[in-house]
């Protein structure tokens, strides 16, 4: 699963991406415990593209954990990027919630995991 850092998405001014497989690993070995992060304080892309009636919808778990970076670039200037964890955020969303689960990253944490892509990808 890649978080793909493109346009005004960029942190190092070139498109990039993320494979958050190594993010869950880090948060999982620093033994990091999910916080409840208020919505409001999250950037993300777009939710419209996600169907609610799309497998990956259906199957989010709404407990599980998501990503967010504390304090790294984003569109909306808020204090936390969602890193991972999309289709879990828009099923809080829909159930009301205001808050989403989330293991925070360290921008120094995240940046060492930037990949630069073609723009072939």
């Amino acid at each position: 699963m890649l978080h793909m850092m493109e346009g005004e998405w960029s942190v190092l001014q070139v498109d990039s991406a993320i494979d958050c497989t190594q993010l869950y690993k880090l948060a999982k070995s620093r033994r990091l415990v999910p916080q409840e992060i208020p919505i409001e304080s999250v950037s993300y892309k777009p939710l419209s593209n996600i169907k609610p009636s799309s497998g990956r919808y259906i199957a989010a778990r709404v407990f599980q954990p998501s990503v967010v970076c504390l304090g790294m670039t984003n569109p909306h200037n808020k204090p936390y990027r969602m890193l991972d964890g999309r289709h879990r955020l828009l099923k809080r969303v829909n159930g009301g919630y205001t808050s989403v689960l989330s293991y925070v990253l360290q921008v120094e944490d995240v940046i060492k995991f930037i990949q630069p892509i073609s723009n072939n990808h």
